[in-house]
């Protein structure tokens, strides 16, 4: 089988897609398509039977944003599409499955060569822009069956277009054994005065650190002495970063915001948390970093919005907040910092259901299912 993903990157989707190579290798002889080099590669090599870095036409919303750029992205996909075409008309893999909504070429050329295709999604979508819904009815329309992460993002396909809505599975995302095993190893979180809120993630607005910084400022003036600590590095806007120095320092909490930078496997970060915050501000179609943090049995305060709404469950392994309140933001993170037993409580209970509900085995077993129901294997 062929699988295509839009780049190198080592973020949530990406992770992803490593797991998914492996988890598919497993029955299948896989071989992967990249847009772009980088870290992902060396993950992949070691179950694929071939990884190849090629162009695949990434949309973004750059590419389309004027007549002439979406022109020029058409031409692209196009010269990607002919590429295809020739190497999978000699190929002729038993299936297509591309990783994400942002790459079309594989889906068009398997529709062409009449080879089963699967469209795996794992972008949180808007069924209110009439170019979402039109994209959602193409990918219908070019696949076998759509693989969404999470049962809010298959809502999204089943009621925009119920006649198909039998073409919806719903895989949930996981995390690879390996990092699953280093984070449930980890000892419960550090009590005492001082106290660290981790946000990991692409430096955003959609990601919400710029409502983290506010909301330690809350956090402060309600005498909890913590300090915040972002994970990640910016992406698209190249002026954010300073944009939330600026922004720390306004506010007054310069001195406790500290910027790691991009770290694929933030371990001792995690070590060093008390509380782990995925404050959204747009709705993500999983969030990897809640499962990341539960697994780690750290309590989560999590935007409620999108998938985050499945994996935490409000009360009992953290809490949940409307996205982009600040005052609500602040006032869990309070809640969760100032009662140490509560935490503990919140964090164990939220390991047990991540390994329970969450491991890679279970993982593995829907997928191949998925797949498998398209070609019968």
């Amino acid at each position: 089988m062929l699988l295509a993903h839009q780049g190198g990157e080592l973020y949530g989707s990406d992770k992803m897609f490593a797991l998914a190579v492996r988890a598919l290798a497993a029955d299948y002889d896989v071989d992967v398509i990249l847009g772009g080099d980088g870290p992902l590669r060396p993950r992949l090599d070691e179950y694929a039977t071939s990884v190849r870095i090629a162009a695949l036409g990434v949309l973004r919303r750059s590419a389309v944003a004027t007549p002439c750029s979406t022109i020029r992205w058409l031409i692209e996909n196009a010269r990607v599409a002919v590429r295809l075409l020739v190497e999978l008309a000699r190929q002729r893999p038993a299936i297509v499955v591309t990783n994400t909504s942002v790459v079309w070429a594989p889906a068009l050329v398997a529709f062409i060569l009449r080879v089963p295709h699967v469209w795996y999604v794992h972008e949180a979508l808007e069924p209110s822009s009439r170019g979402q819904r039109i994209a959602m009815s193409l990918q219908l329309r070019l696949s076998r069956l759509v693989v969404t992460c999470s049962s809010p993002v298959a809502e999204v396909y089943r009621n925009t277009w119920p006649e198909h809505a039998q073409m919806i599975r719903v895989v949930p995302n996981a995390l690879e054994i390996e990092w699953e095993e280093m984070l449930v190893g980890l000892p419960a979180p550090p009590v005492g005065a001082g106290k660290t809120v981790l946000v990991v993630g692409r430096l955003s607005e959609r990601k919400g650190q710029r409502e983290a910084i506010l909301a330690l400022r809350a956090v402060r003036d309600a005498g909890v002495p913590a300090d915040l600590v972002l994970v990640g590095e910016e992406f698209g806007d190249k002026e954010f970063k300073s944009q939330l120095r600026a922004l720390a320092k306004r506010v007054g909490v310069e001195p406790y915001v500290r910027f790691a930078g991009y770290c694929s496997d933030p371990y001792q970060e995690y070590e060093l948390a008390n509380v782990v915050l995925v404050p959204s501000v747009q709705p993500e179609a999983f969030g990897l970093v809640a499962l990341e943090g539960m697994m780690a049995g750290r309590p989560v305060v999590a935007s409620a919005c999108g998938g985050l709404r499945e994996i935490v469950v409000d009360g009992l392994t953290g809490l949940l907040v409307p996205p982009a309140d600040v005052d609500a933001l602040g006032r869990a993170v309070v809640r969760v910092l100032a009662d140490d037993a509560a935490a503990l409580q919140m964090g164990a209970e939220g390991r047990r259901r991540a390994v329970s509900e969450f491991s890679e085995a279970k993982y593995g077993l829907r997928l191949r299912a998925a797949v498998g129901s398209v070609i019968g294997w």
